[in-house]
């Protein structure tokens, strides 16, 4: 019991004992540690002070910027999305449960109304003003909407 004892004893005091190699280690680690924070903030260099961005325009005139970059960009690309799949759904649901609804006249099992759903496909497909004006709308508990 007493040697094992000693032993660690022992054994923790060489790990505390400084050797050359030991010290050269450590040395070199904090060095690369110095090295590699930058010391300039601190030191109050130029780069130390926080500059604000400075537009040279107005909020409006920002404004139409950004909508001028955006058209000229989707413009650029001109991407063609072909002709887009039927899922068969509109053909396996009748009662047009499966398409989108929101805001239509529904029933009392939220089934869309089928004159409501038929009006705003009609606007879609013409594209006209007065046919967007007349799309039958409704809340889902019936009422004004």
């Amino acid at each position: 019991m007493e040697s094992k004892k000693k032993q660690l004893t022992r054994s923790f005091d060489q790990k505390l004992t400084v050797s050359r190699r030991n010290f050269v280690k450590a040395a070199a680690t904090i060095t690369a540690a110095v090295a590699a924070v930058p010391l300039e903030p601190l030191l109050r260099g130029e780069n130390s002070v926080v500059k604000a961005s400075v537009v040279p325009y107005g909020s409006g005139a920002r404004a139409q910027a950004s909508l001028n970059y955006r058209i000229s960009t989707a413009q650029a690309e001109n991407i063609d999305v072909g002709v887009q799949p039927d899922n068969g759904d509109a053909a396996a649901f009748t009662d047009f449960s499966s398409s989108y609804s929101k805001g239509l006249a529904h029933d009392a099992l939220g089934i869309p109304n089928a004159a409501s759903w038929l009006s705003m496909k009609n606007a879609l497909t013409t594209g006209n003003f007065s046919d967007f004006e007349n799309i039958i709308v409704g809340t889902p508990g019936g009422g004004p909407n």
